[in-house]
């Protein structure tokens, strides 16, 4: 059975309705978004993920950046779009210096087809000061002075 909670949230961040509904029992044990794709009333975060991804590749392609999305928060979900989903860029979460793209529903299946947005994060894969690669870069150039 299904618990499904629906909280309509304003927020200038989204500049609309954001429709969260709580996460079905089934969706919660999963553990890898890659299992979270659309079924029945509930929009996949798999889906949301991949629109995401797909707007920042095509921005890359046409600026020569190297923007990766990021994952959408796991816990948040929405009822499933009745139309195809895009992506734009909104502004920086607040409280950090992190580029957000949402991934926008502009009609879904329930009466009343309310428009919602997911946020997901950006990052700019060159430009990442807690990886790995940035890290081993970093020592390597420093010994190399």
């Amino acid at each position: 059975m299904e618990n499904t909670l629906a909280l309509s949230l304003s927020n200038s961040l989204f500049g609309a309705l954001l429709v969260i509904t709580a996460i079905p029992a089934t969706a919660q044990n999963t553990s890898s978004i890659e299992d979270m794709r659309t079924r029945g009333d509930w929009q996949g975060l798999y889906e949301v993920r991949q629109e995401a991804r797909s707007f920042v590749a095509k921005w890359n392609s046409k600026h020569g950046t190297s923007f990766e999305a990021l994952e959408p928060n796991l816990k948040a979900g929405a009822v499933a779009c009745a139309v195809p989903l895009r992506a734009e860029w909104t502004t920086r979460l607040p409280g950090t210096n992190r580029s957000v793209v949402s991934v926008i529903c502009d009609r879904t299946v329930h009466a009343g087809g309310e428009k919602w947005k997911i946020p997901v994060a950006v990052a700019d894969k060159n430009h990442r000061p807690n990886s790995r690669s940035n890290r081993v870069n970093s020592m390597a150039s420093s010994t190399h002075h």
